[in-house]
Parts: structure tokens; sequence; C-alpha cells
């Protein structure tokens, strides 16, 4: 039986879905093993499974979650969303039009924190307001270097920056996939993975937030970026 509250990454499942392009390129590019963090996509039925089971209320505009650890108990063992080993990042994936969110190296077994991150996400979209509240959970990794990286499949280079700097040109690599440039190894490492998410994802110019532990250069969000 394929469980209709959550959507792991990788799994393709997101088509099935009206969902924001923030689950559904991560869902894509994972599929295509690119290096995408462990995580699901928490669907908006499971806000209501916990609803009614009056597991989250309202009050004062506010979702309030008075038994964090019973919370736990129906995400874990009822819906089985799998434990990730890992802190993890827990992302709002609402439309646009409403302020995103995102909560930090919050432990899989913190009640309290996973309840809190979750009480403060909900609220931005009320009871009675017709929005999916899809929530993203993510494992959290332990970069060195990230920044932000857009990449044009019409163009010729690509363009990065690493938190702090500016934008700076990055070359496509040469003949058999040789960098070009006088570039960093984590440089070389994310011409790479631009390089996979082009094939992937296919025309367009796509704006990539990026993370490199030293090994890998993750991807940790994609979205279609304007031309």
């Amino acid at each position: 039986m394929i469980n209709s509250h959550f959507v792991w990454l990788g799994s393709g499942r997101t088509r099935k879905f009206n969902l924001t392009d923030k689950p559904r390129l991560l869902d894509k590019a994972a599929r295509a093993r690119l290096p995408v963090p462990n995580g699901g996509l928490l669907l908006d039925l499971f806000f209501w499974l916990a609803w009614e089971k009056r597991m989250v209320r309202e009050e004062n505009n506010t979702i309030i979650i008075p038994d964090p650890a019973a919370l736990m108990e129906l995400l874990y063992k009822t819906v089985r969303f799998p434990r990730l080993d890992k802190p993890v990042a827990i992302r709002s994936c609402f439309p646009k039009n409403i302020p995103g969110q995102a909560h930090l190296n919050i432990q899989p077994d913190d009640a309290l924190a996973l309840s809190e991150a979750l009480s403060q996400i909900w609220t931005a979209v009320l009871p009675y307001e017709d929005v999916s509240r899809n929530v993203l959970f993510m494992e959290m990794v332990d970069v060195q270097w990230e920044g932000t990286a857009v990449t044009d499949s019409s163009a010729g280079s690509d363009r990065y920056s690493v938190i702090g700097d500016r934008y700076a040109v990055l070359p496509r690599p040469g003949w058999f996939g040789r960098s070009k440039g006088d570039l960093p190894d984590y440089g070389r490492r994310l011409q790479k993975l631009l390089g996979g998410v082009r094939r992937t994802l296919g025309k367009g110019v796509w704006e990539v937030t990026w993370g490199d532990d030293g090994r890998i250069c993750w991807i940790l969000q994609i979205k279609n970026a304007p031309a």
C-alpha cells in the first residue's frame, strides 16, 4: 500500500500531487541520482490526520500542538515516516505568496523542537485557508562552502556565489568533462553538479542552492529562475 501522508525524495511520486517546484525538482534530481540529502515531503494529509485526532488545534490564529510526543508517535509509528539519522532542516513548501520558513538542525527524536517547527510553519496557513500544508524534512549537510548557482541551458557558462561573495562566472567543463579555469576543488565539483542539473531538468534557467562538505557538492534547493 502506498503511503499517502508523505512522499520520499527520489521516489518520483511528487508528480502525482499538486506541489510547488521546491519538492518536485528535488525529487526529480534525487531520482536521477544527483546528490540530494535524504528527506521526504510531509503532505497536507498529515496535518488533517493530526487535526482529526485533536493533536493539533487553532487558538488565537496560532496552531497549537498540545502533546509533542503524541504527534511524533503519529509521524513515525502510525504514518511510518522514515526516521532520519542526522539533524534535519524542516522547511515550508507553500505557494510563493506565503513567506517561506526554515527551521534548521532539528534532532529527529526531539519531539518538542519538531513540534515547535511544525507549529510555526502550519500557523502561516490557518485551517480555514485552502492551501496545502506540505512540509519538507531533509538531512542537514555539514558544509564547508555553500552558496547559490544559476545555470542556463542555453548559455555557455554558469554563475555561482559562495556565501558572502558576489557572483562569479563558472566555465563549463571542456572535452571529456575536464574542468576549465583555475577553480578550487569545490568549484570543480559544482561544475559537475550543474551539468547533472541541466541533463536532468532540461531547458530552462535553474537556480541551485548548493553546499559542499569537502567531498560532495550537494543540492539543497532548486527553483526555476527568471531568464
